[in-house]
């Protein structure tokens, strides 16, 4: 996965988080990540979109993927619930492990 978020940057999070509100995932360890591409503590930067932003605009760029992902999963988690509700999950619930 660090791989992964090195090569698609602010993508790559905006996605990961995305996933992580509908379902349960590992938030914390992408924007650990995150945090760690845009200090330049590794050896790769934050890529978004072809600029690699450093300092501050790459911490900017990091957080704005991670609140815009999240949001839009919550989101669509919400539509979800409000379309199916009860009886999608007692249907398919077992699709998703819960």
């Amino acid at each position: 996965m660090t791989s992964w978020l090195a090569h698609y940057g602010v993508v790559a999070i905006c996605l990961l988080m995305l996933a992580d509100a509908v379902f349960p995932a590992a938030s914390e360890l992408v924007l650990v990540y995150g945090g760690a591409l845009a200090s330049g503590a590794l050896a790769h930067r934050v890529d978004v979109l072809g600029w690699h932003p450093t300092g501050f605009a790459a911490y900017l760029a990091v957080v704005a993927a991670a609140v815009v992902g999240y949001q839009a999963g919550a989101i669509a988690g919400w539509w979800i619930g409000i379309r199916g509700g009860r009886s999608f999950l007692e249907r398919r619930g077992r699709w998703f492990h819960l």
